[in-house]
C-alpha cells in the first residue's frame, strides 16, 4: 500500500491530505463563523445603544421642553398681559426679504451649479457616476421650476 504511487504519493499520504483540507476547511469555517457571531452580536449591541440613547435623548428633549413650558406659564400666571406689546412685523419683513431677494439667488446657484455637474460628470465616466448624473438633472429640473416660481412671484410684487 505505501509503494502504490497515486500523483506521485502513496495513497497513506493522499488520504492524510484529503482529511487534513477536509479539517483544515472545517476549522477555519468554524472560525470565520465565530468571528462572525461576535460581529454580529457586537453590530446589534452598538445598534441597541444607539436606539436607547435616542430614546433617552428624546426623553430629555421632551423633559426640557416642558419645563420650559411650565416656567412660561408660571410667568404668565404673574403676568397676564406679558406679550400684548410684542410685534411680529420684524420677522414678517424678514422673510419677505429672505423670499424676494435671498431665494430666486439660491435656486440660480443651484440651477448653475447642477448643469456645470451634469456636463463635467458627463464628459469623465458617464457609468461610474451614472446615479450622480441622475441625482444632478433631477435638481436642474427643481431648481428651474423654483426659479421660475420665484421669478414670477418678485415680478408681480
Amino acid at each position: 500500500m505505501l509503494l502504490s504511487k497515486k500523483g506521485g504519493r502513496s495513497a497513506y499520504f493522499y488520504m492524510t491530505d484529503k482529511l487534513l483540507k477536509k479539517q483544515f476547511f472545517s476549522h477555519t469555517g468554524t472560525i470565520f463563523s465565530n468571528i462572525a457571531i461576535g460581529a454580529a452580536v457586537f453590530t446589534l449591541a452598538i445598534v441597541l445603544s444607539g436606539i436607547i440613547s435616542a430614546i433617552l435623548i428624546f426623553f430629555w428633549y421632551l423633559f426640557l421642553i416642558l419645563a420650559t413650558l411650565f416656567t412660561l406659564f408660571i410667568i404668565l400666571i404673574y403676568y397676564p398681559n406679558l406679550f400684548s406689546s410684542v410685534s411680529f412685523d420684524g420677522l414678517n419683513s424678514f422673510i419677505n426679504v429672505a423670499i424676494t431677494t435671498v431665494a430666486p439667488v439660491s435656486a440660480g446657484i443651484s440651477l448653475l451649479f447642477s448643469a456645470v455637474s451634469v456636463i463635467f460628470l458627463a464628459m469623465g465616466e458617464p457609468k461610474r457616476s451614472k446615479g450622480r448624473i441622475i441625482f444632478s438633472s433631477v435638481l436642474i429640473g427643481v431648481s428651474a421650476i423654483l426659479f421660475i416660481i420665484l421669478l414670477v412671484g418678485v415680478a408681480s410684487k
